[in-house]
C-alpha cells in the first residue's frame, strides 16, 4: 500500500475506522487535530513573548 499526497491523514483514519471502528477513527481525527491546534497556539504564545520583553525594556 502507497499513501501519497495531502491525503495520508485521511487514509489513516479511514484505516484505522475499518480496523477499529468509526468512534476510533473519530477519536484519533479530533486527537491529531487538537494537537495540531495547540501546538499552533503555543508558537503564536512563544512569538509574542520576545515583544512583551522588548516593550518592559522599552517602556
Amino acid at each position: 500500500m502507497s499513501i501519497r499526497g495531502d491525503q495520508r491523514l485521511i487514509t489513516l483514519a479511514n484505516l484505522l475506522g475499518e480496523e477499529f471502528g468509526t468512534p476510533i477513527r473519530w477519536m484519533f481525527l479530533i486527537a491529531f487535530w487538537s494537537a495540531a491546534y495547540t501546538s499552533l497556539l503555543g508558537v503564536v504564545e512563544r512569538g509574542s513573548l520576545p515583544l512583551r520583553r522588548f516593550h518592559q525594556d522599552h517602556p
